[in-house]
């Protein structure tokens, strides 16, 4: 079976930021534009800070809404859901719960790592990444490339 075309992938490159420690999310944003897209890979590279210690944490949000609407700061969190279990004569109870994702260094080198890919669904036309550094020392290096692409 011969895999679906894939359109002309777009790099959006969001420089190397430094963290903001201890503090609470959004933190620092990256965000894209992702109108007519697919789909979006996230290149990940951070440098831990120089004490040995370091991690972040980041969120995923999307918008329904362009800049350009009036309500065009309303995000929405990635989210988790569980099934609950299926019993004959009784409801059931599903959990949703908001998502974060926690990374934390193997090394003092420089680390690269890759999430996704993430399918956009539907209309959405924006996406914000938001991190902080989570490690409680001295804040690390971040930086995001964003891989946006259409299969099909």
């Amino acid at each position: 079976m011969p895999l679906p075309p894939v359109s002309p992938s777009y790099p959006l490159t969001e420089n190397p930021v430094l963290l903001i420690g201890g503090g609470n999310l959004p933190g620092v944003s990256a965000e894209f534009s992702v109108a007519g897209f697919t789909h979006i890979l996230l290149f990940f590279r951070y440098t831990r800070n120089a004490i040995g210690i370091g991690g972040f944490t980041f969120i995923i949000e999307t918008s329904p809404f362009a800049i350009d609407q009036t309500v065009y700061e309303d995000w929405y969190q990635s989210a988790l859901y569980e099934a609950g279990n299926l019993a004959p004569g009784s409801d059931v109870n599903s959990n949703i719960q908001r998502e974060e994702f926690n990374y934390s260094s193997t090394s003092a080198a420089d680390e690269g790592f890759i999430y996704g890919p993430i399918a956009i669904q539907g209309n959405i036309e924006r996406m914000r990444i938001s991190a902080v550094e989570n490690s409680g020392g001295a804040n690390g290096a971040l930086s995001l490339v964003a891989m946006l692409y259409s299969l099909g």
